[in-house]
């Protein structure tokens, strides 16, 4: 009897590389208009539909192509995301203090890019913190999002 052995190797092919290929396709968002007439519990403006707006949710920082991983959390209320930065940056709260900003609440998150440990390269405004005593996440509008490997 005559034995035939036949090996067969899964090695890769040489220099080829994998393709990323993203879930989400890349969003460019709409800013909003974020007047605001009174403070909620003290705590973050509410939007007014009248014309009599005093305050504006101002701006303290402009991100341009920042990385992150998306996070997800739960609470009682559900499960929310957080966008946790690659780098950590100077915010500022209401009161004029500096404050460190690593994780985001990004108030426009496309449903798409709503998943745990999603990589993305964001852009967007961060928004002054009204609450001293900061939880988790700082208020944020996204301008552009796009999933990255």
């Amino acid at each position: 009897m005559i034995a035939i052995a036949l090996f067969l190797s899964c090695k890769k092919a040489p220099n080829v590389e994998e393709v990323f290929k993203p879930k989400c396709q890349p969003e460019v968002l709409k800013k909003r208009n974020w007047l605001y007439c009174h403070l909620h519990n003290d705590n973050y403006p509410i939007q007014c539909d009248d014309k009599n707006d005093t305050l504006t949710w101002k701006i303290t920082k402009t991100f341009t192509d920042v990385k992150g991983t998306i996070k997800a959390y739960t609470d009682p209320g559900g499960v929310f995301y957080v966008i946790e930065l690659d780098e950590t940056f100077v915010g500022t709260r209401a009161n004029g203090l500096s404050v460190t900003v690593r994780e985001l609440i990004a108030w426009n998150l496309p449903d798409c890019f709503s998943r745990d440990n999603l990589r993305v390269l964001l852009s967007g405004d961060l928004r002054v913190l009204y609450r001293y005593d900061v939880g988790i996440g700082h208020p944020f509008e996204l301008t552009k999002i796009e999933e990255i490997p």
